[in-house]
């Protein structure tokens, strides 16, 4: 790993504060990106660094003064420069945070401003009242609780992924109570169309398990997706 960092964006012809690029290196040994390459880039006392990836674009390790951690993505919506915050290092190494940010950086692709998402998410979870579940929060506390405790890390990324990728946008401000049969098939299909029925069978297998979680937890009184068979093909709707 090489190059510089930077503490103030240039700007280039489309805007976009743009960083001197560096490449993060996965220097392999047996077990992932090695940790010292990331190490090597020390904090300044007084200000803020940022790392730029040069293997993808957008992709930045953020400095503070303390020496905490953090990645994030920078692109543009709207004609406007926006910034996303996805997760501490090293919580996150350096190929999870390249997956995260190739997915916010496909969510951009479709229109949409993963920041604004992410923080209608966390403010519905904030604002969440006794009897009020959002959807936000009880996805918050079933991978607390459940997928992070009960299940390998690799299959509680992909459920988070799952949530934060297909589900989220769509529900994460309404009150579980009233996600309908009718929703979880409107929702699927609309995977489906985007020509991803893989994606939409990944997404109901976690939907079914946080509804039976929540009936569990007496959340909800029945489950959308309870005593169904269901089916998923890949050029029609949704059949349960």
């Amino acid at each position: 790993m090489s190059g510089n960092v930077s503490s103030s964006p240039n700007q280039n012809i489309t805007g976009l504060p743009r960083y001197p690029p560096v490449t993060l290196k996965d220097l392999h040994n047996g077990q992932g990106p090695h940790v010292q390459s990331l190490e090597r880039f020390k904090p300044d006392p007084n200000k803020r660094l940022e790392v730029g990836d040069g293997l993808l674009p957008g992709l930045y390790l953020v400095i503070q003064p303390s020496g905490a951690r953090s990645w994030a993505v920078r692109y543009r919506h709207a004609s406007k420069p926006r910034k996303l915050t996805l997760g501490p290092y090293p919580v996150l190494d350096l190929s999870v945070a390249r997956a995260r940010a190739r997915e916010a950086l496909q969510v951009v692709a479709l229109g949409r401003d993963p920041a604004s998402e992410k923080q209608n998410t966390l403010k519905a979870a904030r604002l969440a009242e006794p009897g009020v579940d959002t959807y936000g929060a009880i996805v918050a506390t079933f991978l607390d609780r459940h997928a992070r405790t009960k299940t390998k890390a690799r299959t509680a990324e992909e459920t988070e992924r799952t949530f934060r990728l297909h589900v989220l946008p769509t529900w994460g401000e309404r009150r579980i109570q009233d996600i309908t049969r009718r929703d979880v098939i409107g929702l699927l299909d609309r995977i489906v169309d985007q020509g991803a029925p893989i994606a939409a069978n990944r997404t109901l297998a976690a939907v079914r398990k946080l509804f039976n979680w929540a009936l569990d937890r007496s959340i909800i009184e029945s489950s959308p997706v309870s005593g169904s068979r269901h089916r998923v093909r890949k050029r029609a709707g949704t059949e349960f």
